[in-house]
């Protein structure tokens, strides 16, 4: 289904609420993030199956939905070619059904309830210890990689990182793989780098013509600047994303960020005084719509 700009900022607020409420569990928290992203990439063009909306909708708690959702009404007993009941059957004697059970069998399968509940709960804790041990083994060995942010995306990019920056390390132009105008690729790991701080026109998936036109430009010039440099430096830098998502896939696609100096000076600098990017700015736990109106 397609959004309404009004109905678009009452889902995105739903979200935030319902990250903010803390009550979702790890796989809702991990779906309303990845549906986060994509309403802040494609905007008012996003597309959501009915199921996903629905389930969206139940989670956060829009329009007044309850997040428990609808309850079911019970199947007809009646299937084809199978009379309906004339008259409900009658209730059955449930004192004589107890009287007929022992007390201490009675008290025995309580026991065997409760003691069931409490082993589901102690389960269900050390699988969310386990999740989250996961989640920070993977920020704490995490190389360097970000995601693609075009023109309506939310890329996760940071100006103000929750951790300290590492420290810029040199490389050279064989070393780096450019994907576009603002995503690399470094050696020692297999992700891709979104360089923060910019945005470039999309190449992949433009709105227009004249944007992927743009977009191969800038990625043209940045290779032109990495192949003419004299001193090239790459640091990895903290990603816009809510705590202990970093290295996840609820977290920038599972890619990470970084900026990139050529001689000293930004290469999103560069590009922007060159009408090929422009500036994006993140807070610390999420973006912006991204700028640029490549198609105007």
């Amino acid at each position: 289904m397609a959004f309404s700009q009004n109905k678009l900022d009452e889902v995105k607020a739903g979200i935030a609420r319902a990250l903010a409420a803390g009550t979702l569990s790890a796989w809702e928290q991990r779906f309303v993030l990845d549906m986060q992203a994509r309403l802040d990439r494609h905007g008012r063009r996003t597309r959501l199956s009915a199921k996903q909306y629905g389930l969206l909708m139940r989670l956060c708690q829009a329009d007044g939905a309850d997040r428990t959702g609808p309850s079911m009404a019970p199947a007809s007993a009646s299937g084809p070619g199978r009379p309906m009941r004339s008259s409900p059957r009658p209730p059955q004697d449930r004192s004589r059904r107890s009287a007929s059970r022992p007390p201490g069998r009675r008290r025995g399968n309580a026991l065997l309830r409760r003691m069931r509940t409490a082993a589901l709960g102690v389960i269900a804790v050390v699988f969310a210890m386990l999740l989250a041990q996961t989640d920070i083994d993977g920020i704490l060995s995490a190389s360097s990689d970000t995601a693609r942010a075009g023109p309506g995306a939310g890329g996760w990019i940071s100006v103000a990182p929750a951790r300290q920056s590492d420290p810029r390390i040199a490389l050279v132009a064989r070393d780096i793989q450019v994907v576009d105008g603002d995503t690399i690729r470094v050696p020692g790991d297999s992700r891709r780098v979104r360089l923060v701080g910019f945005n470039t026109p999309e190449v992949f998936s433009p709105r227009c013509e004249r944007e992927r036109q743009l977009g191969i430009r800038a990625t043209e010039r940045l290779r032109e600047m990495l192949k003419g440099a004299a001193r090239i430096e790459f640091q990895r830098v903290a990603c816009a994303c809510p705590p202990g998502t970093e290295g996840t896939s609820a977290c920038n696609f599972g890619r990470i960020c970084g900026s990139l100096h050529v001689d000293g000076r930004d290469v999103g600098d560069v590009l922007i005084s060159e009408g090929l990017a422009a500036r994006y700015r993140c807070g610390p736990y999420s973006c912006p719509r991204a700028p640029g109106d490549w198609c105007g």
